[in-house]
């Protein structure tokens, strides 16, 4: 049986080592493919326009807000909307406003738009994508790597 399945299990290796960096080359791409770079350009105007109500409407609850070293937990959009001038700083409008799309960070939580400390993330949930946690740490390092 393994006879059989090992020619294709090298003809998929191949491709993965050889196709992968050129796939991954262009960022643009894979955000398009998933519908990202639209929702993160709506996200972007919103924070812009301090849109409070579309906000809302595209985040998952309970949210995760963390405000330098204390995570508090926004269980309702009512619990959003009167915190929402807390929430956004305008040193997190400036992190996300500055945030370049194609170079968004992602992982298996989902994609963080903005810098180190001041960002958003967010994540496919069903059809849609749903904001679920906005940290604005002014303690970490603007120009500081995701891990």
């Amino acid at each position: 049986m393994l006879k059989h399945v090992y020619p294709f299990l090298r003809i998929v290796f191949a491709f993965a080592i050889f196709a992968s960096p050129a796939l991954a080359a262009d960022d643009s791409l894979k955000l398009a493919a998933f519908g990202q770079a639209d929702f993160m350009a709506q996200v972007k105007t919103a924070i812009a326009k301090k849109d409070e109500g579309w906000l809302a409407e595209h985040a998952y609850f309970p949210m995760l807000w963390t405000k330098d070293a204390k995570v508090i937990r926004v269980k309702s959009r009512d619990q959003f909307a009167d915190r929402f001038e807390k929430i956004l700083t305008p040193e997190l409008q400036a992190a996300v406003a500055g945030a370049d799309p194609a170079k968004a960070f992602s992982n298996w939580q989902g994609t963080m738009l903005g810098n180190g400390g001041r960002n958003i993330w967010f994540r496919k949930m069903g059809d849609d994508f749903r904001i679920v946690t906005i940290n604005d740490d002014s303690r970490v390092d603007p120009n500081a790597k995701p891990q």
